[in-house]
Order: structure tokens, then sequence, then C-alpha cells
């Protein structure tokens, strides 16, 4: 039973070594207006994507009275690299979308490109969003790389 054990153990313990996670640290700073207006108090979050078990909330923060955020912090995966994003949820779109009884809300997705992680704890680089125009069109945002890995998505609730 002993030798099974120590067997056991040393199995466990080369595993763990074997498999680790991937740590990248991001930043990402920006400012977001709607209707020509700054977009203030509103929920910004840092996330890391996964298509197989949801997105994972990393951190949040709240917009200034200018609309502008800073966030930062730790994207950790277990298999493969890892996938940060900034993420946030609107009232504020192309053409304001309301149905009977439902009221639409519109969620964007940023992808942090490689260029601006670093392995480790504390994020050397910083993704510049610049102004964001929520109600405009994305093809019209003029931005870094990031426009082409924006997604916008519909989410229609019932009032």
């Amino acid at each position: 039973m002993g030798i099974v054990l120590k067997f056991a153990l040393i199995f466990a313990a080369a595993s763990i070594g074997a498999i680790s996670a991937k740590r990248v640290a991001v930043r990402a700073v920006g400012q977001y207006y709607c209707r020509g207006e700054p977009l203030v108090n509103h929920t910004v979050w840092l996330i890391e994507r996964n298509n197989i078990f949801g997105h994972t909330k990393i951190t949040s923060v709240q917009t200034d009275r200018k609309g502008q955020f800073d966030i930062s912090g730790n994207a950790v995966e277990w298999w493969g690299d890892p996938r940060p994003a900034v993420y946030i949820e609107h009232r504020c779109a192309d053409e304001p979308r309301r149905t009977e009884g439902k009221i639409c809300t519109t969620s964007e997705t940023m992808d942090i490109p490689k260029a601006f992680q670093n392995q480790g704890y504390l994020p050397k680089y910083t993704m510049h969003l610049s102004l964001r125009r929520l109600d405009e069109p994305i093809e019209i945002h003029k931005g870094y790389a990031t426009v082409a890995a924006t997604r916008r998505f519909w989410d229609c609730i019932l009032i």
C-alpha cells in the first residue's frame, strides 16, 4: 500500500509541473460616448474569452464623468493561450431598438491583441481604445487594430 501511495504522489507532482496555467497581464484605457455625451458611471469589464465554458469576468471599473476608464488585470488560461478582452453592455446603439414589451441592450467585446499582453502579474503595455462613440456603427470608428476584433450583439429582455 505504501508503494502505491508513493507512486501516486510522484505522479501527481509530475502532473502539476507539466500542467501549469498561462497568465498574462493587460491594461486598457479608453473613453465612451453615447449620443454626443460621455457615458458616465457605466461598468466596463475585463474578461477572459472562453468558447467552451463561457467568458470569465476578471475585473470591472466604472467610467468617470468624462466617460473615461482605465482597467487592468490578469487573464489566466489552463488550456491554450489567454484571450483577454474589454466588454461593455449599453443601450446606446445606431438605432435604439425597442420592440413591443422588450428593451434591447447592446454588448461589445474588444479583444486585446497579443502585442499588448505580457506574461506575469503587472502590465507593461497599455492598449488605448481612444474615443469610442457607441451610437456609431463599428465601421465608422477609427481606432487601432481592435476594430476588426470588435463584436456587437443585441440582447433583448422583457419589461
